[in-house]
């Protein structure tokens, strides 16, 4: 059996968290680990407000050896039980997560509408 990818320590890493507002409701949050000039870690959250409440609507990340999405319901359940999108190999890890980032912030911003659509739906 393979080793799974580990990333480099948190510690070693620059981290970044930052938001980018769609509307005053609705938000991307990305969070990323740079190391040596590449993302080997990273999270991409959707949210949306309401009222004073901030709701996970969906989420692409890695960890556990795979870069997966999550689609959120109304209810907090994640739908799509973590679907994976592509594995990270030990040994060329860092160039398939860096690499996947940019993909899966595409994702994020393309498919915004739907996974709300999802969200309110539940489907």
């Amino acid at each position: 059996m393979e080793k799974p990818y580990v990333p480099p320590p948190r510690e070693v890493c620059t981290v970044e968290t930052f938001p980018i507002y769609i509307t005053a409701d609705d938000r991307l949050t990305i969070k990323q680990h740079v190391y040596k000039g590449k993302i080997v870690h990273f999270a991409i959250m959707q949210d949306i407000r309401e009222g004073d409440i901030w709701h996970h609507v969906a989420r692409i990340d890695c960890c556990h050896g795979t870069i997966h999405r999550h689609q959120y319901n109304r209810a907090g359940d994640d739908i799509y039980d973590s679907r994976v999108i592509t594995e990270i190999p030990a040994d060329n890890g860092w160039s398939v997560v860096d690499a996947g980032y940019q993909v899966a912030q595409d994702a994020m911003f393309d498919e915004y509408e739907e996974n709300l659509r999802r969200w309110r739906d539940g489907a």
